[in-house]
This record gives structure tokens, C-alpha cells and sequence, in this order.
């Protein structure tokens, strides 16, 4: 078996360096804390040779001309998220240890990507783009190859145990009795530490100082557990200063996009729902709570066609911010997307042309944002013998399939266009028969007419009707004729027609 451990040292500043590289160059200190107590956790070179140590208040790392910043968990997970990218893009077999440490199970893939030297080189390669330089190290055993990853710099194969005798002792991560008891003895490195005769060392250090020892001497001693878990494609930024411009908002969101739509083709994936949500920064009242739903803003955006398009997902998104603005400014954004494999069509040779599905979603987009969510998309009928008894669902056109269309010949259907909303006209009846009609300034005689048909129902909330309804051809002064469906409303005894037939 052969195992490579993923290590970046310094992570802190390498998280930091990866999202802001302009920073490299500078004297940089990283702090962590509750004020007051905010206190120097990391620092880079320039930064220590300035006189910045870790442990330094905030106060006197400024005052050594260092660039103070505060942590940041957006760009530690950031970091880890290409770590593990970058990981399971070589084996499915991964297993997360820690912030800045994955271990990776690369048996048998000599086939794909050559011998383990090369598999190491294609880690840093892959890794060294995203501004994340990482150690490598290539043993038979998964805990072998983590204390090499952490301990050596570049890229490491261990082919016999003794190659890490010279490596330094806390790499164990012993407890701090067990380094103190050692450090006395004089041991310092894994081969002094390996050397030691077991069964006195158990007498002394009991089973943690065997355990370590198994570890000295290149044995594995944690079993490998590659991790079960589904894909996730999520980007998150934390901004400096609010936002509460539609563009400014957009550049943010377009370079999140970016990434994670980068992330789905990496892994042959696409999209068909975004959600976003944005960290709202409102107006605050000495004394007052705010309520939850004020601090945040989410939405979800479905998509009837998988998707990687990253400026059509912005378009949808700004479409959506339009028509849905947040009550206050932006401090935070998060954008997630459910992956689903991609949706692969085959046109029929003789079949019209379906429109191009992305423009159709965006042309639906732009129509709701002007008329409203709920002017645009397709009729859906409701279970119920009620009038105009449908909602406005989302507009998805017919999919082609591959049944053969039936021989038998379809039966005539007669369309009724519904007027929305119905026209008010002045009908005369006798006897429930209908005689004349004035509709739109014309007035027709009723020269067929249907019997009369009543309905009514739902008296048990709004939507109660009760109506009387009859069809009718009606032909007009000028000698034209058309076909219409009237009723009254029984309720208010008031005149109305529905809608024309075809």
C-alpha cells in the first residue's frame, strides 16, 4: 500500500496569502482574540525579523510596523476546501486529519498518473495555482507519511524506516509529560526515540510511549478511514466594509461563481439550484434585539437544465436581487450549489428546434422581474370544479421522447381564450334564455345559445361562486359571428363573459 500526506506548513498565512498575495512581501502578523486580549497567532518572515513574535499583543505588532490582520475562518476554509479538491482529484480514498492536513490513499494509480513521484509533483503543481505551497510525503502506511509531510519540506518517498530516524521528536505529537520525561533522557529525534529498548519504555511511559515508539519506527498504528462524504460545492467571502450596491455586490459574486463553477467542471458536474445567502449589517437600536430574519437574506434560484455557466448563474442572481432586494447592507456572502450530473441532449433529426434552455431560463428571469413571479410560466390546473381554477407554475417546455406518436387520429378540441379579467357586458334574458349582448360598445343578437348550466361550491372559504352560465353564438350588426361563454354571478346578479371560443 502507499499513502501521500498533504501538509501546508504555516497555514494561517497561507490562507491568507492565497485570497491576498499582494500581502506577501509585507511584514504580516496575524492576530486571534477578545479584545482586549487579541494576541499574535502567526507572522512571516519579514514580520519576525521586524521584531513580531507570536504571543505579541495587537497593539505592539503595529507599533513593529507589521500589517496586523484578523483571522479569518472564510479563507482557512477556503484553503482547506482546495486542499481536499485537490486531494480528491487524485483518489476518492481521502481522509481529512486536520485544517492543513489530508492523507490520500494512492495505490494503484501508477496507471493514471505515473510512478509516486510524479503523483507528488502533480499535488504540488495542482496545489502551487492556487497559491498554496505543500509538503508531500509518500510512505506505506497513512501515519508514516503524515509525520513525513509535516517534517520534511518538498517532496519526500520513504522507502525504509530509517529515512526518518533524523526527524525531530514533538512530530509525534506526544503529551507534554512524555516530552518533558524524554527531552530529559537526551532523546531528540524518532531514530534516538526508535532505539530505545520497548519493553523498558513501556515500564516508564506505559502503552502512549509504545504507541509513539510503533510511530518512530515507521509502523502504522491509526488505521486509514477514508472519509464518506458527499461533494460539496460552497464559496463564502466576508467583506471588509458593507455593500449595498447592486454592482459592487455583483463583482463579489461573480469571482465566487467563478470558483465554484471551476469546482463542478473539475468533477464533471453541474448545477440546477444556486441558494445564496447574504449576512445583512441593519440599523441597530440601543436596548432592541434584532430579529433573525433582518440579519439574513436567502434566496434560492432552481434551474430546469444543469448548468456551469457562470454568467448566466450572475444574471439569474442579479435578476433575483432586483426583483428581491435585502432590507439592509451586505457584510457576508454564501453561495452554494446542489451538483447533479450534466444533462446531455440529442436533437431528433426531423424535430424542431427546442430554444436554447439557458436563454429560456433567462428570458423567464427577466419577464418575472418585470411583470412579477406570479404573471409569468404556465397554467397549472387545480383539483376543483371552480372557474379559473389554476396557479401559474414555472414555464419548462416539452421534452422530446422516444415513444412513437400514436396512429389513431386525435379528436377536435375547441379552445376557450379566457378573458383576464372577466368583461363585464349587459346581457338581456327571458326565461333563462339569452337574447341579446353588449360587449365592448357592440352590441350582438344570440342566434344559438346552450342550455344553462349552474355551478357553485366552496362556500366553505373565499373562493365561494355560484354562477349560471350558458354558451352562445353571437352575431353582430356588421354580420360577424363569435362564440363566447357568459354567465352571472348569482351572488351579486351581475353580468360577465368569460372568454371566446376558437
Amino acid at each position: 500500500m502507499l499513502f501521500a500526506g498533504i501538509f501546508i506548513p504555516e497555514f494561517l498565512l497561507q490562507a491568507l496569502f492565497a485570497r491576498k498575495p499582494e500581502l506577501r512581501k509585507k511584514a504580516v502578523a496575524i492576530v486571534d482574540g477578545q479584545p482586549p486580549l487579541v494576541r499574535v497567532i502567526a507572522a512571516n518572515e519579514n514580520a519576525r525579523k521586524a521584531g513580531v513574535e507570536i504571543g505579541l499583543m495587537k497593539a505592539q505588532a503595529e507599533m513593529a510596523g507589521a500589517v496586523v490582520i484578523l483571522r479569518s475562518a472564510d479563507l482557512e476554509q477556503s484553503a482547506h476546501a482546495c486542499l481536499v479538491a485537490c486531494a480528491q482529484n487524485i483518489s476518492p480514498r481521502v481522509q481529512d486529519k486536520a485544517a492543513d492536513l489530508v492523507v490520500v490513499d494512492i495505490e494503484g494509480l501508477r496507471s493514471l498518473f505515473g510512478a509516486p513521484e510524479q503523483i507528488a509533483t502533480r499535488i504540488r503543481v495542482s496545489l502551487l495555482q492556487k497559491r498554496l505551497s505543500v509538503n508531500v510525503g509518500i510512505a506505506g502506511n497513512p501515519d508514516t507519511a503524515m509525520i513525513v509531510a509535516r517534517g520534511c519540506n518538498g517532496v519526500n518517498i520513504i522507502a525504509k524506516a530509517e529515512q526518518i530516524g533524523s526527524l525531530p521528536l514533538p512530530l509525534l505529537d506526544p503529551s507534554a509529560e512524555v516530552l518533558e520525561t524524554l527531552s530529559l533522557w537526551g532523546i531528540k529525534t524518532l531514530g534516538e526515540f526508535a532505539a530505545l529498548d520497548a519493553r523498558a519504555l513501556s515500564q516508564r511511559l506505559g502503552q502512549e510511549g509504545v504507541l509513539l515508539q510503533k510511530l518512530a519506527r515507521g509502523q502504522q498504528v491509526n488505521p486509514f478511514v477514508a472519509d464518506d462524504k458527499d461533494l460539496e460545492f460552497q464559496e463564502r467571502t466576508e467583506l471588509e466594509y458593507s455593500i449595498d450596491l447592486l454592482d459592487s455586490l455583483s463583482f463579489v459574486i461573480s469571482s465566487l461563481l467563478e470558483r465554484m463553477c471551476q469546482k463542478l467542471e473539475e468533477h464533471a458536474l453541474s448545477t440546477n439550484e444556486v441558494s445564496y445567502e447574504l449576512a445583512l449589517d441593519p440599523p441597530r437600536v440601543a436596548g432592541e434585539d434584532i430579529a433573525k430574519d433582518l440579519l439574513f437574506h436567502r434566496r434560492t434560484i432552481r434551474l430546469p437544465n444543469p448548468t456551469t455557466d457562470r454568467n448566466l448563474l450572475l444574471r439569474l442572481i442579479q435578476l433575483d436581487l432586483q426583483s428581491h432586494s435585502p432590507s439592509a447592507p451586505v457584510m457576508s456572502i454564501s453561495i452554494q450549489a446542489h451538483a447533479v450530473p450534466p444533462r446531455h441532449i440529442q436533437q431528433g433529426l426531423f424535430a424542431p428546434q427546442a430554444p436554447d434552455p439557458d436563454k429560456l431560463e433567462l428570458t423567464m428571469a427577466r419577464l418575472s422581474n418585470l411583470a412579477g413571479k406570479d404573471q409569468t410560466g404556465s397554467f397549472e390546473l387545480l383539483d376543483s370544479h371552480r372557474p379559473r381554477a389554476f396557479v401559474m407554475g414555472k414555464f419548462e417546455p416539452a421534452r422530446a421522447t422516444d415513444t412513437k406518436p400514436s396512429l389513431r387520429l386525435s379528436s377536435h378540441k375547441v379552445g376557450l381564450r379566457l378573458f383576464e379579467p372577466a368583461k363585464r357586458a349587459h346581457i338581456r334574458l327571458r326565461s333563462d334564455i339569452p337574447l341579446q349582448i353588449t360587449l365592448d360598445g357592440k352590441r350582438g343578437e344570440v342566434i344559438e345559445h346552450s342550455p344553462p348550466w349552474l355551478a357553485s361550491g366552496e362556500w366553505w372559504n373565499e373562493m365561494v361562486y355560484n354562477r349560471k352560465e350558458w354558451d352562445v353564438k353571437v352575431q353582430f350588426a356588421d354580420g360577424t359571428t363569435a362564440d363566447y361563454c357568459i354567465f352571472v354571478d348569482l351572488r351579486t346578479n351581475e353580468p360577465f363573459v368569460e372568454g371566446s371560443y376558437d
